[in-house]
C-alpha cells in the first residue's frame, strides 16, 4: 500500500462551496418550439444573420436571468442583474423543423 507513505500538508485552510442537493440544481432545461403557426417562440425564426436563423443572444441572457430567479426563489422582474464580460462561444442555428432543449 502506498496510502502510509503519502504525508497531507494540512497546514493551510481552503473554503470550500458547499453542496445542498435540495436547493442547487445543475441544470435547466427550457424548450424552445418554433414548428408550429401557434407556438409562442415563433418569433425566433425571424432573427436571422447572414441568412441564418440563430437564437438571440440576449436569448440567452433572458435564460440565464430567469434560472438564478428561479433559484433564489424570486421573480424575475425583482432581481435586477448586471451582466459584464459576457462571451457567446457559439451560434445556435435554429430551424423551423426541430424543437430545441437549451
Amino acid at each position: 500500500m502506498i496510502s502510509p507513505l503519502i504525508k497531507w500538508d494540512h497546514s493551510e485552510s481552503w473554503c470550500v462551496a458547499k453542496w445542498d442537493k435540495n436547493t442547487n440544481r445543475s441544470q435547466m432545461i427550457i424548450e424552445v418550439n418554433v414548428g408550429s403557426d401557434e407556438s409562442p417562440d415563433k418569433y425566433i425564426l425571424d432573427h436571422r444573420i447572414d441568412g441564418r436563423c440563430l437564437y438571440p443572444a440576449t436569448g440567452y441572457l433572458v435564460l440565464v436571468w430567469k434560472s438564478l430567479a428561479e433559484i433564489k426563489g424570486k421573480d424575475v422582474m425583482s432581481l435586477p442583474v448586471k451582466f459584464e464580460e459576457v462571451k457567446i462561444h457559439r451560434a445556435t442555428v435554429l430551424s423551423k423543423e426541430c424543437n430545441y432543449s437549451l
